[in-house]
């Protein structure tokens, strides 16, 4: 079975809390994910999915095509 665990970043050595936890999930037969904005390089107690990082530019450009599709739908 699969835990996700999501933090702001991955656990640094002194937060013991959620590396004890993340230990005792897997000896207990868990398979751990943890979802961060930020990754630590040393951090190798489980698999780490980072948060994708969007560029401004292909926001307004994702923003203008939803709106001319929005635009284009309502005038039919």
């Amino acid at each position: 079975m699969k835990i996700g665990l999501v933090l702001s970043s991955t656990p640094a050595y002194s937060e013991t809390f959620f590396n004890s936890k993340i230990e005792g999930l897997q000896k207990n037969g868990f398979e751990v994910v943890l979802f961060v904005n930020s990754k630590d390089t040393h951090f190798d107690l489980c698999t780490v999915k980072e948060q994708v990082k969007f560029r401004s530019f292909f926001i307004v450009v994702f923003f203008l095509k939803s709106l001319g599709l929005l635009l284009t739908k309502l005038s039919t």
